[in-house]
């Protein structure tokens, strides 16, 4: 046992020679050694044959205890002092007051990262990481806030709780996979979307999509399961159907796949019929008009109004009836002439002729 000091004052003790280890031991001789220093330096605890510079062997705990209520740190890095005190380590943290309070946290801290991996007795596979930018990345290197990913079978988000259970049936799937996303509601309940702290739309568990209501026959826009379309508005039109720059169809309307009729624009007018029949509502003359619907246009002397098996009942009037060229008309007062190659025949009100 060698006890000296050093021209700077510094002590040191040495115990046998450089070559040999150093064993200490509490009890009687045959008590097995407690620590151990071997010749090349390392410190075995519990073991007399330490493999890294600290070697502890059998349950182990290291307890930092501060008395002032200030942060313990535990530092892994190769350059002592305060200016990298946060490279690599773990400390007690206060992160109510940034760190200025009583550490009652935990803060794990890495300059170039954190990271979590599992594997093997032999191998390290990382399965989670937080960068020095602040994203996490599961499954990945991280290149969004937060970044999920697998290698095969797509990405879920299992979220459940004691109500819905917790097997992989219950809860709520987030889903990615391929060109696949999807949103996945396992339980009997509603998937809502909301903005500025109210609910804008909602798919019930009956597959019906609810936009400003939470009823199928509420004021608002219900696409039902039942594959209709419900439109309620108070005081004020329900729908409106827009077609831009030129004229033609607004709505097309079909019966299994084939068109059988459309409403249609024509010149700030509106049509609607099927075919080349159909009419037109022209605001400019106060007329209704024979339409075409397959050339969007007028169409002249072509359309009927009913057939000889299918009859219109009565026409009342308060004008006349004229046909084009003249020779069959109907005034306003009731009286009938009939004109024919110069020849005219009138009937009036009074019955005479």
């Amino acid at each position: 046992l060698d006890v000296n000091s050093t021209t700077s004052g510094a002590a040191n003790i040495q115990v046998g020679n450089a070559a040999a280890d150093i064993a200490l031991g509490i009890g009687s001789p045959s008590t097995a050694n407690k620590v151990v220093v071997t010749a090349g330096g390392s410190v075995g605890i519990g073991t007399s044959s330490p493999i890294y510079p600290l070697h502890v062997s059998g349950e182990a705990g290291i307890d930092l205890y501060n008395s002032s209520g200030g942060g313990n740190v535990l530092n892994f890095r190769s350059v002592l002092g305060d200016a990298q005190k946060y490279n690599m380590s773990i400390s007690s943290y206060d992160h109510a007051t940034n760190g200025t309070g009583s550490a009652d946290g935990l803060s794990i801290n890495g300059k170039d990262g954190v990271s979590i991996a599992t594997g093997t007795d032999t191998t390290r596979t990382e399965r989670m990481r937080i960068d020095s930018s602040g994203r996490v990345g599961i499954g990945c290197t991280p290149i969004r806030v937060l970044d999920i990913a697998t290698t095969t079978g797509g990405t879920i988000i299992h979220l459940t709780d004691d109500t819905t259970g917790h097997t992989v049936t219950d809860g709520v799937d987030i889903q990615q996979e391929g060109t696949l996303f999807q949103i996945l509601n396992r339980e009997a309940g509603d998937i809502r979307f909301g903005t500025n702290s109210a609910e804008r739309m909602r798919l019930d568990s009956s597959g019906n999509v609810l936009i400003g209501t939470t009823s199928t026959n509420g004021y608002g826009a219900s696409f039902s399961g039942n594959k209709y379309l419900y439109l309620s508005r108070d005081g004020g039109e329900p729908l409106f159907v827009n077609r831009g720059s030129s004229d033609g169809e607004i709505i097309e309307f079909r019966k299994d796949g084939t068109a059988v009729g459309s409403i249609q624009s024509k010149t700030g007018d509106l049509a609607i019929g099927t075919g080349d029949t159909g009419v037109r509502f022209v605001d400019g003359d106060d007329a209704i008009m024979p339409h075409s619907v397959s050339a969007n246009d007028y169409i002249d002397n072509a359309i009927n109004l009913g057939t000889s098996n299918y009859r219109f009942k009565d026409l009342y009037l308060s004008g006349s009836i004229a046909n084009p060229s003249g020779n069959l008309t109907l005034d306003a007062s009731g009286a009938i002439t009939l004109d024919s190659d110069g020849g005219q025949v009138s009937f009036n009100d009074a019955g005479t002729l």
